[in-house]
């Protein structure tokens, strides 16, 4: 299993337009084959946004269609406005 943690730090008054586009989005790649879950979290008792994307994927060659995806580059087109700042950092179970 491949886990994907992405912080997310958004622009001031962008929160609720950002949750609605990741929302639709978030089940669209629930139904990609090999996502296990897609989660996203806010960080609680700070004043700009800060969001943690939880991804669970079967393996790393899933993990990279999605990576390569129309519906991903098409979500990351319609964001990235509202981000300040993201990092992404995959890890792979231990065995």
């Amino acid at each position: 299993m491949v886990i994907v943690i992405v912080n997310i730090e958004l622009k001031n008054g962008s929160e609720q337009k950002f949750t609605e586009i990741f929302s639709a989005y978030r089940e669209i790649v629930l139904r990609e084959n090999g996502c296990i879950s897609y989660n996203l979290s806010k960080e609680i008792n700070l004043k700009s946004p800060n969001f943690i994307l939880l991804e669970k994927w079967e393996n790393r060659s899933l993990l990279d269609i999605h990576l390569s995806s129309t519906n991903l580059k098409n979500y990351v087109n319609e964001t990235q406005s509202f981000i300040i700042k993201k990092e992404i950092e995959v890890f792979e179970v231990a065995k």
